[in-house]
């Protein structure tokens, strides 16, 4: 059956809104705690004229939290809702002969969030006929967020799903041939998770909303719209949602300094960035702002981390009082080691905890020089060993150059690379080298004078030593 379009049906606003209208005449007190707020001013989007007597709906993720009002005088309006920490709410104006308007705004505890609509008149254009033909197709409109939290960690735990039902040529159809929309989770994970409500029937503009509620396991969801026209079924594509971000896992938790090797003993105001890695039972990063609290027996740390969206984050800790030596250094490694402590909260109340071992390096210096003197036959040559460490005897800080260079005409050094050697940042060992010296020229009669140079550079402190002797 041909049939001419008239009127063009509602267009939907499908927005997600935290703040930032320009609300100058909206009730603007703000809420008490667990209370979240929404007011703003309904205009003609054309003439910005207020409209008064637009009907308010708005619904939360829990049925019961749902909320009903209408414009005033000047086209002002306010809404309240419960809420512990945020959530999203659907809203949608009506007014003839105004185009439906729903928008999805997000609310806070003891936030005003302000909320100004524009509304547009419903168009007119020629032809004859009316209204619109029947259900033909089922388009998904979105998702507000798109990914949701694992339930109980505290973050948005509920996506407000739409979409719409259009005839044959694409237009929304109109309430005369409104349909009821049934959704199904495809696949469910398996952790609670659920839709509410589970049937809706279309409005004036052809369009329908569900909440998708989390469970307490991460993973994909899949959703389906379905309507029955007849002895036909429409099926929309299918909808995927994902449920990241569970709660803190003692496998998934790691923490780690920027440096094990700090070199600050002694030394007041330097700082090394203590960073966590924090994942789900699932291997996915925790929500964003997650708390973790740090604390350590050496020095002063930042107390908390809160994570990114890819579950990480860091603190400074910072050099000073105390020291990590006597009573607060780390049996049974001694002093200039202790750890630091990294904790936070997993499911059920559980602790997850985790340490990573630290080593406060001081001041550089070189000692035990074996043999203390040069003394090499002719074509001969001597080993010499040493140590370089800082006044507790561990190693120095990454970043630490050992150079040995000899000098006299018969003298001929080896040690590392081109005589030098780089440090890497370690805990444990690193202090104990050996170089040799030998006669670069046998079968000489003279007795000639050598000397080495042992010098080395680091954030420790620049330190040198030399040994000297004869090559006959």
């Amino acid at each position: 059956m041909k049939h001419v379009l008239k009127i063009i049906v509602p267009v939907l606003t499908f927005a997600f809104v935290w703040a930032g209208c320009n609300n100058d005449s909206a009730v603007d007190s703000p809420p008490a705690v667990g209370t979240g707020s929404i007011s703003g001013k309904v205009t003609d989007a054309l003439t910005g004229e207020a409209i008064a007597g637009v009907a308010i709906q708005a619904q939360g993720a829990d049925p019961s939290n749902s909320k009903s009002g209408t414009t005033d005088a000047n086209g002002i309006y306010r809404l309240d809702f419960s809420v512990d920490s945020s959530s999203s709410i659907l809203l949608s104006f009506t007014k003839s002969p105004y185009r439906d308007t729903t928008i999805v705004a997000a609310i806070k505890s003891g936030v005003l969030t302000p909320l100004n609509v524009g509304m547009r008149s419903r168009s007119v254009v020629s032809g004859g006929g009316g209204g619109t033909g029947i259900a033909q197709t089922i388009t998904f409109l979105g998702a507000s967020p798109q990914e949701v939290s694992v339930y109980g960690v505290g973050a948005e735990e509920t996506s407000i799903l739409g979409w719409e039902v259009r005839d044959s040529v694409g237009a929304a159809v109109d309430s005369v041939h409104a349909v009821n929309l049934t959704f199904v989770i495809n696949g469910a994970i398996g952790g609670g998770e659920y839709i509410s409500p589970v049937t809706v029937r279309t409005n004036s503009a052809g369009q329908a909303f569900t909440t998708f509620n989390s469970g307490i396991r991460s993973g994909v969801a899949q959703i389906i719209a379905t309507a029955t026209v007849g002895t036909r079924t429409l099926t929309s594509s299918p909808v995927r949602l994902i449920i990241r971000a569970g709660f803190p896992d003692q496998a998934h938790f790691t923490v780690g300094p920027e440096r094990l090797n700090f070199p600050a003993l002694g030394v007041f105001g330097k700082t090394d960035a203590i960073s966590v890695l924090v994942g789900d039972i699932y291997s996915n990063p925790v929500t964003q702002n997650t708390a973790v609290y740090l604390n350590t027996r050496a020095g002063v740390i930042v107390a908390s981390i809160f994570t990114s969206e890819t579950g990480q984050g860091s603190a400074d800790l910072i050099s000073g009082n105390p020291q990590p030596v006597g009573a607060n250094a780390l049996t049974p490694f001694g002093n200039g080691y202790h750890y630091v402590i990294a904790s936070t909260i997993g499911q059920g109340g559980t602790i997850v905890r985790d340490s990573s071992l630290v080593l406060w390096s001081g001041f550089s210096q070189i000692s035990n020089i074996n043999p203390s003197s040069i003394n090499i036959a002719n074509g001969g040559g001597q080993v010499f060993t040493f140590n370089v460490s800082d006044a507790n005897g561990n190693p120095l800080s990454s970043g630490t150059t050992i150079s040995v260079s000899a000098t006299g005409s018969q003298a001929e050094v080896s040690f590392g690379n081109n005589g030098t050697i780089s440090l890497n940042d370690i805990l444990f060992g690193g202090t104990s080298y050996s170089f040799s010296l030998v006669d670069s020229q046998p079968g000489m009669d003279s007795v000639s004078t050598a000397s080495v140079s042992i010098s080395v550079t680091s954030q420790n402190g620049n330190v040198a030593a030399s040994i000297g002797g004869t090559i006959r």
